[in-house]
């Protein structure tokens, strides 16, 4: 399997599974659809929290939620208020892939 960057690989899962969203629940949807099919996913959920756990250059996060999935951030237009829209979008992902038992053995930080 070719592996992208984790900033590739993000932006691939919030375009192809979040960008048409108007709400969370629709989110959850579009992942619980996802989860048990797509081979990429889990790997999708990796790289989303290692970006959001590691530092990323200003105004990457605030680009996620903006521009690639066009959503607004009112509350916080900042990398910080995206961060806490990306953390929604991963945790939903997270626990619809442990419904599956697709979120694989490795340590993932507590989100909930």
């Amino acid at each position: 399997m070719l592996t992208l960057p984790p900033i590739d690989s993000v932006t691939a899962l919030l375009s192809g599974r979040v960008q048409d969203t108007v709400s969370l629940d629709e989110v959850r949807r579009s992942f619980a659809s996802g989860a048990s099919q797509s081979i990429i996913i889990p790997h999708q959920y990796a790289d989303l929290v290692r970006i959001l756990t590691e530092p990323q250059p200003p105004g990457t996060l605030h680009w996620l939620v903006e521009g690639v999935i066009g959503w607004g951030i009112d509350h916080d237009p900042s990398d910080r208020g995206a961060a806490v829209v990306l953390w929604e979008i991963a945790g939903l992902l997270r626990e619809e892939l442990e419904k599956v038992g697709r979120l694989n053995d490795f340590y993932w930080p507590d989100i909930g």
